[in-house]
């Protein structure tokens, strides 16, 4: 998965807010994906407490993220949401092109997971800055929102990571 190929782009249209919200609901979309695909198949140390944790962010990313991203897309630009859009955002394209596996090895894992929400974050921080998200107080809170969400999953993941690694010292 080469997460940090992600475009900010979409149909010519660099730094938009539209934009960037279909590529952050595409990465949305992609990495809850990932986390309802991969505790099927984990092996190794905590891959119990891992798969329960991932399976809750597939719930997070999808059902919260995503769904907010997608309303306020559709409270922003009237036409009808666009969902062929997302297969076009590069963003989607290191998640549905990763070869299933029979096993994913705990670490592997977290690693992917960890690079999923750094690419997030990094995305959402882009976002705070520009001043189209900041003129726009609806869009600007939620982005905020999720950016915590996302810092929240980072650190859990990366304590996961932690205590594995200190276990195998």
């Amino acid at each position: 998965m080469e997460l940090k190929k992600y475009k900010d782009s979409v149909n010519g249209e660099p730094g938009s807010v539209k934009n960037l919200l279909l590529v952050a609901l595409a990465q949305e979309v992609a990495t809850a994906y990932f986390y309802w695909l991969v505790p099927n198949f984990l092996a190794g140390n905590e891959r119990k407490s891992i798969g329960d944790t991932f399976l809750k962010y597939a719930d997070d990313e999808f059902n919260d993220h995503a769904t907010k991203i997608k309303e306020r897309l559709e409270q922003l630009y009237t036409e009808p949401f666009p969902v062929d859009t997302l297969t076009k955002v590069d963003a989607l394209k290191g998640f549905t092109q990763t070869p299933l596996q029979t096993q994913f090895s705990t670490l592997t894992a977290l690693h992917h997971a960890i690079e999923a929400e750094e690419v997030s974050i990094a995305h959402y921080e882009k976002c705070l800055q520009m001043e189209e998200f900041k003129n726009d107080p609806v869009t600007f809170a939620m982005v905020r929102h999720i950016l915590g969400d996302e810092y929240e999953h980072l650190t859990e993941l990366k304590n996961f990571l932690e205590d594995i690694n200190s276990t195998q010292d």
